[in-house]
Parts: structure tokens; C-alpha cells; sequence
């Protein structure tokens, strides 16, 4: 039972750290692309502290994979930000 309980406790930190990038990434937050960025840089250095954590290193590593494209065109303000903004 005790196993489970850890098993449970490292899930639920896991889910804690997946919905902050969300939060990070929602544009409905208010904050512009290039004010974001940073934002998801220090959450990837976050997640690659946790040396001994296979699963953070991986979203970490997943996370440094997408950075290029996710931020692209940060200046160009006027733009959609999605396929929702491109629609309306």
C-alpha cells in the first residue's frame, strides 16, 4: 500500500508540472508569445534539475525539442495566434 501511495504521490507531481507548461502556453493568459518564452526556458532548466527523475528529463528533453517552433515569430504580434484565432 505504502508503494502505491509513492507511485501515486510522483503522479500527481508530474500532472502539477504538465498543467503549469499548459499554463505557460494558454494564450488566453494575457501574455504575449515573446513574454512566454522565458517563462518556458525556466520551466525546462526546472524539470532538467531533477537529474535523477527519467520522467522529467524526457519532458524536458521533449519540451527543448519544440521551443524553436513553438516560439517562432514571437514578434509578429499581429498575427493569429492559433487555428481558433485564424477562424474568427
Amino acid at each position: 500500500m505504502a508503494e502505491q501511495q509513492e507511485t501515486f504521490a510522483g503522479v500527481r507531481s508530474y500532472t502539477a508540472q504538465v498543467r503549469e507548461v499548459v499554463e505557460i502556453l494558454t494564450v488566453e493568459e494575457g501574455m504575449s508569445l515573446a513574454d512566454r518564452e522565458p517563462l518556458f526556458v525556466a520551466k525546462t532548466a526546472e524539470l532538467q534539475s531533477f537529474a535523477d527523475d527519467k520522467t522529467y528529463n524526457a519532458m524536458a528533453k521533449m519540451m527543448t525539442s519544440f521551443q524553436v517552433s513553438l516560439f517562432a515569430g514571437a514578434e509578429l504580434t499581429d498575427y493569429p495566434h492559433d487555428n481558433l484565432n485564424l477562424e474568427h
